[in-house]
This record gives C-alpha cells, structure tokens and sequence, in this order.
C-alpha cells in the first residue's frame, strides 16, 4: 500500500466543488447540552456527535462520558455514526449479495453468506437489526471471535475498536498486507499477529493512540467518550474533503467484439462522488448501475471484496487494496485476491458503507488523448463543467 496522500483539495477548489461533509448529517437540533460534560477532555466531541444524530445521552440529562461502553453499544455507535443503519439502502444491498467462497475439491465455489453467533439470540442488537448490519457491512467477522460468541455485554477493548473501526472505513485490504515491522508499542507482545494491521492503520490514520508510557493497551477497556471520540476521528478521515455536486461521462466499450466502443459517451449526474486525499472517489454502485448492471454482484463481507460480473468481464475488488482485478467468470477465483493485474490511483475505500473507486488523481497527469485512461482507471475531470469523464469497459453481455 502507498504511504497516504495528505489532503490537497482546498482554497478555491474545495469551496467550488464540495458539499461540507457535517451538511448530510442528521441532527437533533442545537444547544444539546448535558449537565456532566462541561471541561470534559470529549467535551466538544461529545457535543458534535450528538448534534449529528448518531449518539444520545440519557434520559436525566447526562452523558455519563466516563463509564465503560460495551462491544454491542460500540458497534452500534459505529454503525450509526457510518448510516449502516438497519433501514438504510446500503445494508439491505449487501445482505441481498452477501456470498461467501467455498473450497469443492480443488476449486472455489460460492455459497450464501449465513453466519451465526451462538450469544446473540434474542439480544437487542439482533433484534433492532444492528447485528446484520455489522455482519453483512463486513464490520463484525463471527469468524474472528472464539466460539462463535461476540460476549456483547462485555466491556469493548481497544483491539475491537480499532478493528471494527478499519472495517468500517474500508481498509481490509490495507490492514491485510501492510508492514507491522515497525509498530512500536511497548506492548506489542500482547496485540495478536492478525490485529496488529488494524493497530497500525487506526493510528496512523489518527483515529486512536497509545499511551504515554509507550504502550497501547490493546485489552484495556474503554469509556462511553474514547468510544465517540474513535468513531468521530474514523468518521472525519472517511468523509475526506466532502462529496461533490458533479456529472458523469461514460465511454462504455464492450468485451466483444474486442475493442467496440460505444458511438456516444452518455452523460448522467446519478453517480455519487467524493473528494479525499487528492483524488476524486466514486461509488462503485453507481458507476455499474449506470452502464446497466443489474444482478451481477457478489459481496464478500468477511475480506470485503466486491465483485462485479458480466456476461465476459469480470471486476474484482477489495477495500483497501490498490488494484483491481478482471477475469472472465469461467477464470474467477472468489476466495483470494490474485495476483496485481491493474494498479488504481489510491486504495478502493468506504464512505457510509459503500464502495469507492479512486477515479481522478489531482496530482497525476492524464496521457492519453483522449483525455482518460482505461488501464488503470484514470479519468479525465473538466472544473468548467464540472465533469469527470471515464471509458469503462461494460461488464454485461455484449453491452445489452
């Protein structure tokens, strides 16, 4: 993974093409206001949060900010803060796609993806929804946990937070193969070998600490303010510098006969886009759904990859890794990624639970004459009409 981009979209850019990402939040109205957070380290955290929507206190007017928070209220927390709420379109999406790979002898198969959690019967997590929301966003993996037990009322620890918190922003992939040679911590020894990609990312991306001393407590319990305050900072660096008000042109050429290019690109503005880390991003739901796919999805939740196929082109990715991969469904491997095919100009990520393509680079010039690049997802964006122009290869038979 490429060492991440600072920010660059500002000034008079930013002012022009972005939506303030707080402006799509929910709120409960100002002045919220509780009688035990005032000089709290979380105070002005805390306060955001609730006036987003995606946290309460209780019913006599506190916060209590210094209680423990359990791994059910967290992963609720999370959840909320994200929009993976149990109603919301996304969820429902995934749930309907969800697969996950299965070994026949030799070769991979699918199957549906039907997990359980033997503790969770009958639990207000699973019966307000939030448990199917967690599992099929990929968030919460019951594979992960010993047993087949998530142990909900339990005190949330800091390893959980800071996986469930990477899950969320989408960087799996990231978390899968980064380099945690150099991961400091004086107490290394006691974050497990599988966690410790997700340690990393969370602290390098500014959404959790360590500790004075040189540690970071990977099993210390945290409160109801450290719990806002991660969410808070994973939700900041995922909603990068706003989504932007602009259009789409596509130039579909399809996979046969080899090489046909459709006459006229067509122009749509039903495709959502985000800028972050210099790059504009787009949902790759969109995209697919625009150029006429409908049915040809898979999502694996528990690596978080999503497929995309065709009557002859395939498209393979996984959030948080910096390539995609294309293969015909005969050629398809579901269970692994395969080896790099095509680089992408960024890591594919979230933003509220959906998949999104690093289509434009701000600081990366575009070659061709056209003034895009297929081979590796390079589009070409026009700031006087406000257009990001893209050839993508259309993934249905022949186009139909």
């Amino acid at each position: 993974m490429r060492k991440n981009v600072k920010r660059l979209l500002c000034g008079l850019l930013a002012a022009a093409l972005l939506i303030p990402a707080a402006a799509a939040a929910p709120a409960l109205g100002g002045g919220t206001k509780f009688s035990d957070i005032q000089g709290h380290w979380a105070e002005q955290q805390i306060e955001q949060a609730v006036s987003e929507g995606w946290v309460d206190g209780y019913p006599d007017g506190t916060f209590r900010p210094d209680e423990t928070i359990t791994q059910a209220e967290f992963t609720k927390l999370l959840l909320a803060a994200f929009q993976l709420t149990p109603d919301s379109d996304t969820v429902a999406w995934m749930k309907s796609i969800a697969a996950y790979p299965h070994d026949k002898g030799g070769y991979m198969d699918i199957e549906p993806y039907t997990p359980t959690l033997s503790d969770m019967k009958g639990h207000w997590l699973t019966k307000q929804g939030w448990l199917d929301a967690a599992i099929y966003s990929g968030i919460l993996v019951p594979a992960d946990h010993t047993g087949g037990k998530y142990g909900p009322d339990l005190p949330v620890r800091r390893y959980t937070m800071a996986l469930q918190a990477i899950r969320a922003m989408g960087f799996v992939g990231a978390a899968e193969t980064v380099s945690t040679a150099d991961l400091a911590f004086s107490d290394n020894a006691e974050i497990q070998e599988w966690v410790k990609g997700y340690v990393k990312l969370a602290t390098q991306y500014g959404v959790m600490n360590g500790y004075p001393d040189g540690s970071f407590g990977p099993k210390r319990t945290a409160t109801r303010a450290e719990a806002v305050v991660t969410v808070a900072r994973a939700l900041d660096y995922n909603r990068g510098d706003g989504e932007i008000q602009a259009s789409m042109e596509l130039y579909r050429y399809f996979a046969y006969p080899h090489g046909s290019e459709s006459a006229e690109p067509f122009v749509t503005n039903r495709v959502q886009m985000l800028a972050a880390d210099g790059r504009i991003y787009v949902n790759a739901r969109d995209l697919f759904t625009e150029i006429g796919v409908d049915g040809g999805w898979r999502w694996f939740p528990t690596r978080q990859v999503l497929y995309v196929s065709g009557g002859n082109t395939s498209y393979k990715f996984q959030m948080g890794n910096d390539y995609w991969v294309g293969r015909s469904q005969q050629d398809f491997a579901y269970a692994e990624p395969t080896p790099r095919d095509n680089e992408l100009l960024g890591i594919v990520r979230f933003y509220n639970g959906n998949p999104m393509l690093p289509l434009h680079d701000f600081n990366r010039p575009v070659h061709s004459p056209e003034g895009f690049l297929w081979s590796n997802f390079q589009g070409k964006w026009d700031a006087a009409t406000r257009t990001l122009s893209f050839s993508i290869c259309d993934p249905t038979p022949n186009g139909s």
